[in-house]
C-alpha cells in the first residue's frame, strides 16, 4: 500500500511549482505521513446479497464524491447490478482490526467482508466484533493478521491539536489517492435556529497533531465542531456488532403490532361509463384498482388509517374492506372518512376491535433535533393478505423547504421507500403520503408527514373530505358545476364581448368559452355570470394554479340527429360518448370536477369588457342523464332514464312533463325489432303517461304485447313491442 501512495504523492510533486513553497512543504510532510502511516491504512469493501425473496435491500449509502466533492447516494440495488462492493478506507487498531465507518447495514443484507491491503491488494476476510454509534464508527477482525499491517498508536492528547492536520485516503477513479488537508471541514455553516457549528468535509482521516503523531480517527463526514472527537478509538464507547439488527428488529416488531393487512375491493365501472370518451386530463386514481391490498395502521379506538389514492369515483365505488389479522383471522373494516389533505382513508373494525394492536408511539421532539442523527427507516407491504415489514438505519441528512414552506428532511432509505420513520427507541417520526393538492390530484411522490400533522393523523383528529364517501346506485356518478352551459368562443365573437385582451395574457393563457346560458339558483347566478359572458379560468381559493375555462372543440352541436339516428348502428349508442343534448359532465365541468366538489374556488369572466373574479364553492350538478336513475328491462330489451333538466331542455319540455329518455337498445330484442333508438323519449304506455323510469318498469312488467308513445326529436309516433 506505501508504494503505491508514494508513487501518487511524487506524481504530484511534478505539478508543483518551485516556487511555491507551502506546495512543496505539503508534498514533503504527505510523503513522511505516507511513509510512516500508509500501511496502517486499508481498503475495506463490503459485498451485499438480495433478500430472500430476491430482491434488493432497501438502503442506500452516502459517499463523498472526488469529482464535484458532493455526497451522492448509491442503493444496494446498484451494488449487486453491477456486482461490485462498497468501498471505504480502515485503519489498523491491531494486526487483524480494522476501524472503519459503519454503514449502517444488517447483517443478512452483507455477503461478505473483505479487507484488502498491500501492493498485491491481499484480500483479507473480516466480521464486525463492535460499533462505535456515536463515532459513526464499525470495527473489524479478519480472519488472520495482516501481514505487514503498521497499527496506529495513538498519542494521548488532553486537548485538540491547535493545528492538526487530516491525513486520508479515498479511492478516486480507481486509484488510491492520499492527501492531508489542515482543516477536515472543506465547508463550515452556523446553524442559528439550532445553535450548532456544523462541518462537513472528508471523512475517513487520521488526525495529525504538530508532531506528525495520530491522535484520533475522525469518520464522519458531517460533525459538529464543538463536539469533534479528540480521544483515541481506545476510549470510544462501544455497542455490540449486531447493534444495527437490534433495533431494526425492535422496530419491526413494534410496527407488526401496529399495521394489519387491508384488502379494498371497489366495484367494477358501469359499463355505460366505460364508453369510448374524451378526457382532457386523467386523475392519477387511475392506478387504483377494482382490488387493492394494502396496509392499515392502527389508531386510538380501533380505528385503522390506510394510505391509499382514491379520487371520488373511486372511493364512490368501495363494496367491500377487511383486514388479516396475524393469526389468519379476517375482519371486515366499516367507512370512517377520507382524510382531507392526504390519500388515505380511516376505516374501523365492524364490532368490537381485535386486541393485540396498539398505536404507535409518537416522536414529540422537533424535526432539527434529529439533524445528524440516527432513524430507523421501515417499509411495509401486504403480499396476500400477510405483513412484510423491512427496516433498515439512516441518518437524518439534509432538510429543505417543502410544499406550503414545511421543513422536510431527506434519509437514506433506498429506492424501496420509507413508510415510516422511527427513533432508535421505536417512538414514530413521520409516515410517508401523498398530499392531495386538490380534491381529484395527488402528488408524484410521497412526503413524510410529522409534527402537529402526523399527531392529528395518529390519533383520529384529521379533517375528512365529505365528498368523498362510499355511495350507491345513480349516486355514484357526480360532476362539479357552478350552474352554466357554454360554447365555443370564436375570435369575431370574443372581439363583440369585449374579451380579445383577456385572452392569451399574462395572466391566462386561454380561449375560454361563451356563456350560452345560467340555471338560477347556481354558483354563476350568484356571482352575477349572465348569459353572453366570457369565462376566463378558475383556480382554488388562496392558490394561484389557474385552470382554462374553455368549451370542448368536440362538441357536436348542429348535428343532424334524425341522420344520426338511421346511419349508427345500435351498438355504437354508448360507446361514442355524444348525445344531443349538452354533455353535463364535460367541458368546463369536468374541469370542475377534477378541482372537486365543496372546493372553495375562484372563477374568472368577462363581463361588457370588464374582467371579474368571485369566490364560490363548486355544487354538485343536479342529476344528468349519465347519473338519471334508471331502469333495464331484459325482456324488452330497453334500458331507461328518469328525463334530468338537460333532456327537457334539449325537447323544450315542462319540468313536470312525463317521459322517460331510451338510454339503450339490445340489438335483436324486441325493442330493437319495433324501431326504437337511443336517446327516444317514452311519454306514454298503453294511452297511460310515465312519469320516470320506475313507474316504466312497472307499467311493462310481464307484459306479452305494449304500445309506446314515443318522440324522436320533433317528431311523436306509436310503437307496439311484442315481447316473446
Amino acid at each position: 500500500m506505501k508504494c503505491i501512495l508514494t508513487m501518487v504523492v511524487a506524481a504530484a510533486a511534478v505539478f508543483s511549482s518551485a516556487a511555491d513553497t507551502g506546495s512543496v512543504d505539503r508534498v514533503a510532510r504527505t510523503r513522511k505521513l505516507v511513509s510512516e502511516y500508509g500501511d496502517s491504512v486499508a481498503m475495506v469493501a463490503f459485498y451485499f446479497r438480495t433478500e430472500p425473496d430476491g430482491t434488493a435491500p432497501t438502503f442506500s449509502i452516502p459517499y463523498l464524491c472526488p469529482n464535484c466533492n458532493s455526497t451522492h447516494y448509491r442503493g444496494a440495488d446498484d451494488y449487486l447490478k453491477e456486482n461490485r462492493p462498497f468501498e471505504c478506507a480502515g485503519f489498523f487498531l491491531s494486526g487483524d482490526e480494522v476501524l472503519v465507518q459503519d454503514p449502517l447495514l444488517r447483517s443478512a443484507w452483507v455477503d461478505r467482508i473483505e479487507v484488502r491491503f498491500g501492493k498485491s491488494q491481499t484480500k483479507y476476510p473480516a466480521r464486525p466484533v463492535a460499533t462505535f454509534p456515536a463515532e459513526g464508527g464499525m470495527l473489524l477482525r479478519t480472519d488472520r493478521p495482516v501481514e505487514g499491517a503498521k497499527p496506529l498508536e495513538f498519542a494521548k492528547a488532553e486537548k485538540a491539536p491547535e493545528k492538526p492536520v487530516y491525513f486520508y485516503l479515498v479511492r478516486e477513479k480507481g486509484f488510491a489517492v492520499a492527501g492531508i488537508k489542515d482543516s477536515r471541514a472543506a465547508e463550515f455553516r452556523h446553524f442559528v435556529d439550532l445553535g450548532r457549528d456544523i462541518a462537513g468535509g472528508v471523512p475517513n482521516t487520521i488526525v495529525i497533531d504538530e508532531n506528525d503523531r495520530p491522535v484520533t480517527v475522525a469518520l464522519q463526514q458531517r460533525f459538529d465542531l464543538g463536539g469533534e472527537v479528540t480521544a483515541p478509538p481506545a476510549e470510544w464507547k462501544r455497542d455490540a456488532p449486531d447493534a444495527c439488527d437490534r433495533k431494526c428488529a425492535a422496530a419491526e416488531k413494534a410496527l407488526a403490532a401496529a399495521v394489519v393487512p387491508v384488502y379494498i375491493r371497489l366495484d367494477a365501472k358501469e359499463k355505460e361509463r366505460d364508453s369510448y370518451r374524451f378526457r382532457s386530463w386523467s386523475s392519477d386514481g387511475d392506478n387504483v384498482k377494482d382490488e387493492n391490498d394494502t396496509c392499515g395502521y392502527a389508531l386510538p379506538g380501533g380505528k385503522l388509517l390506510v394510505p391509499i389514492k382514491m379520487n371520488a369515483d373511486e372511493t364512490a365505488r368501495i363494496s367491500k374492506m377487511e383486514a388479516t389479522l396475524p393469526d389468519g383471522t379476517k375482519r371486515d373494516l366499516e367507512f370512517v372518512g377520507s382524510v382531507d389533505t392526504y390519500g388515505a382513508v380511516v376505516v374501523e373494525f365492524a364490532g368490537e376491535a381485535p386486541k393485540g394492536l396498539s398505536p404507535l408511539g409518537l416522536y414529540d421532539g422537533t424535526i432539527t433535533d434529529l439533524f445528524l442523527g440516527k432513524v430507523v427507516c421501515a417499509s411495509r407491504k401486504n403480499i396476500g393478505g400477510k405483513l412484510s415489514v423491512k427496516a433498515s438505519m439512516s441518518e437524518v441528512g439534509e432538510f429543505a423547504v417543502g410544499f406550503d414552506e414545511k421543513l422536510e428532511f431527506s434519509v437514506s432509505s433506498g429506492k424501496g421507500g420509507s413508510a415510516f420513520v422511527l427513533t432508535e427507541d421505536g417512538r414514530l417520526v413521520a409516515i410517508e403520503l401523498s398530499r392531495r393538492s386538490s380534491r381529484k390530484r395527488y402528488g408524484d411522490s410521497d412526503e413524510l408527514v410529522y409534527g402537529e400533522e402526523l399527531a392529528a393523523l395518529m390519533s383520529g383528529r384529521a379533517a375528512y373530505d365529505a365528498e368523498l364517501v362510499p355511495r350507491t346506485g345513480e349516486d355514484r356518478i357526480r360532476t362539479a358545476w357552478i350552474g352554466v352551459e357554454v360554447q365555443q368562443l370564436t375570435d369575431s365573437i370574443a372581439r363583440e364581448k369585449k374579451a380579445a385582451a383577456f385572452l392569451h395574457t399574462g395572466m391566462t393563457d386561454t380561449d375560454g368559452s361563451l356563456v350560452s346560458k345560467v340555471y338560477p339558483g347556481t354558483p354563476a347566478a350568484e356571482l352575477g355570470i349572465k348569459e353572453g359572458d366570457v369565462l376566463l379560468d378558475v383556480r382554488i381559493a388562496g392558490t394561484e394554479n389557474r385552470r382554462d375555462l374553455e368549451a370542448e372543440s368536440y362538441e357536436m352541436s348542429g348535428i343532424d340527429w334524425s341522420e344520426v339516428y338511421e346511419k349508427v348502428p345500435l351498438d355504437m349508442f354508448g360507446r361514442v360518448d355524444v348525445t344531443p343534448w349538452p354533455a353535463v359532465d364535460k367541458g368546463v365541468n369536468s374541469v370542475f370536477t377534477e378541482i372537486g366538489i365543496g372546493e372553495s374556488v375562484i372563477v374568472a369572466w368577462v363581463s361588457d369588457g370588464v374582467r371579474r373574479e368571485g369566490e364560490t364553492v363548486l355544487r354538485s350538478a343536479p342529476p344528468y342523464f349519465r347519473n338519471a336513475p334508471k331502469a333495464r328491462m331484459k325482456d324488452v330489451g330497453l334500458v331507461v332514464k328518469d328525463m334530468t333538466f338537460e333532456v327537457r331542455g334539449y325537447f323544450r319540455f315542462d319540468d313536470d312533463a312525463p317521459g322517460v329518455v331510451i338510454a339503450k337498445v339490445k340489438p335483436g330484442s324486441p325493442a330493437a325489432i319495433a324501431g326504437l333508438r337511443p336517446y327516444e323519449i317514452v311519454t306514454e304506455v298503453d294511452g297511460a303517461k310515465v312519469a320516470d323510469a320506475k313507474s316504466f318498469a312497472a307499467a311493462v312488467k310481464d307484459r306479452k304485447e305494449i304500445t309506446l308513445s314515443v318522440r324522436r326529436l320533433s317528431a311523436t309516433r306509436m310503437v307496439k313491442i311484442s315481447v316473446k
